[in-house]
């Protein structure tokens, strides 16, 4: 799968299904910081805090936004609710081979339940910046106690701080990743900063 940073919380995956190639969005939420075109053309769209300002692309998606176990278009999700008032559902989901995490905005730890069901996912999408996601510092507890292979940290401008929470200096920057079970890391975890696309 191919996995993109469009700002904020808002991730693009691309993935196969069958011999089609299909898209997840997650959180394409209208702001000053991201253009997303509404010419997108997701099958799948999560979001982590309602369906209002959202940029609805060019086919109609199946649309989660609640709590609950979901399958469709060869994507199992399960969304689990927070009392994050920035991000209230965050989501576990499967695409291809690799189990992910995208904890949204969310402005708090999470519960010991949903941590526990979030532990060792392969890829997780952390927010790390601060103005009204969780703190670098916090951030980086909650990657501590996730422990997922592959670490992309969203809503931030800079990641610097957060970096340095987690002790790594030589991040893989990248503009789009390449992601593949059989490449993952078995006893590290990889650090991907995306660029904004």
């Amino acid at each position: 799968m191919f996995v993109s940073w469009l700002g904020a919380s808002t991730i693009k995956i691309e993935y196969k299904r069958g011999e089609e190639n299909a898209t997840v969005l997650i959180d394409p939420y209208q702001s000053k910081e991201i253009a997303i075109s509404r010419a997108h053309n997701a099958e799948v769209v999560l979001l982590t805090r309602g369906s209002e300002a959202i940029v609805n692309g060019a086919k109609d998606p199946y649309t989660i936004e609640h709590p609950g176990e979901y399958e469709t278009h060869d994507v199992a999700v399960v969304g689990f609710a927070t009392q994050s008032t920035s991000a209230p559902v965050i989501y576990r989901f499967s695409v291809e081979d690799l189990t992910c995490a995208h904890l949204g905005a969310i402005d708090q730890k999470l519960d010991e339940a949903t941590a526990a069901e979030l532990d060792g996912v392969d890829v997780l999408f952390v927010p790390v910046g601060g103005n009204g996601s969780l703190a670098a510092d916090k951030a980086a507890e909650l990657v501590t106690q996730i422990e997922p292979r592959v670490l992309i940290p969203i809503c931030h401008d800079d990641s610097a701080a957060f970096l340095k929470q987690i002790g790594v200096t030589e991040p893989q920057r990248e503009e789009r990743a390449k992601l593949r079970k059989k490449d993952l890391p078995e006893a590290t975890m990889t650090t991907i900063i995306l660029t904004r696309s």
